[in-house]
């Protein structure tokens, strides 16, 4: 779905060496538009997305959050409509922090503060 969107990297492969590039822009331009739109709302600490924006600002910086949490907002849409589910922020892995915000289910219960889900596909894997 990501790829569909044009939210996923570009790749660059010679031999042995494979670089990721700037999102692909492919497919509709409004959608990605409006993902991108949504994830800004990330930045609030009452978003269940927050602890997700806040890791990736640290590592790379505000527009490339903004960009990663659209895929990831594209991503969770895509497994709601395939399974007809609700929304329920407890199944990203993150919980409550007691203070109206939210934060990663290890750093919650006293952990090393990393997450304990198991490695996750490629962005462009769907």
């Amino acid at each position: 779905m990501t790829a569909y969107v044009g939210l996923c990297p570009s790749s660059y492969d010679s031999g042995d060496r494979e670089r990721k590039g700037r999102i692909t822009r492919e497919g509709p331009g409004l959608l990605r538009a409006l993902l991108v739109e949504c994830a800004q709302h990330a930045r609030k600490r009452k978003n269940p997305l927050n602890p997700y924006y806040r890791r990736w600002v640290e590592k790379h910086g505000a527009n490339k959050a903004k960009v990663a949490v659209a895929a990831k907002l594209c991503r969770i849409v895509h497994a709601l409509l395939k399974r007809s589910e609700g929304f329920s922020p407890e199944a990203l892995g993150v919980v409550p922090d007691g203070y109206g915000g939210w934060e990663f289910a290890g750093r919650a219960s006293g952990g090393d503060g990393c997450d304990s889900s198991p490695p996750r596909p490629s962005a462009c894997a769907q």
